[in-house]
């Protein structure tokens, strides 16, 4: 397999291209370019400019969510934690209603001591 001369990562990707692009807007003769060829490549470059951007804002995005639903999961489980240990302290809680819940049931089996 040949290597190619395109980054890969984007971020070096972006730096590759928009080099590319300015040398070959500057002179386009030099390169054995028509007016045609760079306003393809100018349309290409503001194309993968707003690519890039929106899929940026996106990640960001993501994380800022995951963030809070992280958080606010923490908060929740703390929440359910507190009532199920309220539940069972309830003497009238049975194990038909624990397993209801999916909440734990005591071990009444007693172990002996060693």
């Amino acid at each position: 397999m040949s290597k190619t001369y395109i980054p890969r990562p984007d971020s070096a990707f972006n730096t590759w291209q928009a080099n590319f692009v300015a040398k070959v807007t500057a002179n386009p003769a030099a390169y054995g370019l028509t007016p045609a060829d760079v306003a393809d490549l100018a349309a290409s470059s503001t194309g993968w400019q707003a690519s890039l951007t929106a899929s940026i804002k996106a990640k960001n995005a993501s994380k800022g969510a995951n963030a809070a639903k992280s958080e606010s999961r923490k908060v929740y489980e703390s929440k359910l934690r507190s009532l199920t240990n309220k539940i069972q302290a309830q003497p009238t809680t049975t194990d038909v209603r624990r397993e209801e819940l999916a909440i734990t049931r005591p071990d009444r089996t007693l172990t002996p001591l060693a």
